[in-house]
């Protein structure tokens, strides 16, 4: 369910390039692929936290959380368990 709302987020909030986002596995790099970047980031905790309802502190600003749409994933599951 978190997938498809971070996916949908990132086609609105951040620069896709020539990609589409079915293009972009769950285990790219966003950043490496150019897609997240700090303000991306930034705005992405504060939709994680209006739309899951979860507390997002800056200890977990941690590259295994943000970095990869997997990663985004397991943090919001594992926040919401």
């Amino acid at each position: 369910m978190s997938d498809n709302k971070v996916r949908e987020f990132l086609v609105m909030n951040s620069n896709l390039g020539r990609k589409t986002i079915d293009e972009v596995k769950d285990s790219d790099s966003l950043s490496d692929i150019g897609i997240m970047d700090s303000l991306v980031t930034i705005k992405l905790a504060l939709f994680i936290e209006e739309t899951f309802g979860i507390s997002v502190t800056p200890a977990d600003f941690l590259q295994q959380n943000f970095d990869t749409i997997a990663g985004i994933n397991d943090f919001i599951s594992n926040r919401k368990s």
